[in-house]
């Protein structure tokens, strides 16, 4: 139950933020409609632990603004690859190390790679990222573990 209502704000709050309306007809659609979403969700029995994760809520904040450092800086390293004349792209396809101990840590993880400019992740196996990266250096900056170990301080 508490899962619901942890949801139903965080569905309310962020239709509020997206919509930018606030007269009261609106406000009732999107009360209404956010009490609907919720209900079939907990018709279907999806509401657990990896759905709304809020276990994570303090910690979010802290990762997500790290992560959009990185994606700034990996965005500017790439424009600098591109745009540089000679060869400062080649591409490698290489296998990094997922020892994350839940699934929620290992999806996030690897869709922190693919949101990281010059990186891709192409498969997720049990223990193992396979990824696409433009250069050897991006993956040995993933072999270095900061991610890995920022996502598992995550949860």
């Amino acid at each position: 139950m508490l899962r619901a209502i942890g949801l139903f704000f965080v569905l309310a709050l962020m239709w509020w933020l997206w919509s930018g309306h606030a007269t009261p007809m609106l406000l009732g659609f999107g009360f209404f409609s956010c009490l609907l979403v919720v209900f079939i969700a907990s018709r279907m029995d999806v509401i657990d632990h990896e759905a709304t994760p809020m276990h994570l809520t303090a910690r979010v904040p802290f990762y997500w603004s790290w992560l959009c450092k990185e994606m700034f800086l990996s965005s500017i390293d790439c424009c600098k690859r591109i745009l540089r004349p000679g060869k400062f792209v080649s591409p490698v396809v290489a296998d990094v190390a997922a020892d994350q101990e839940t699934d929620l840590g290992k999806v996030t993880y690897a869709n922190s790679i693919t949101l990281t400019p010059g990186t891709l992740t192409m498969e997720l196996d049990k223990n193992k990222i396979t990824v696409h990266a433009l250069d050897q250096s991006l993956i040995d900056a993933l072999n270095t573990g900061e991610m890995a170990r920022r996502v598992n301080r995550l949860g």
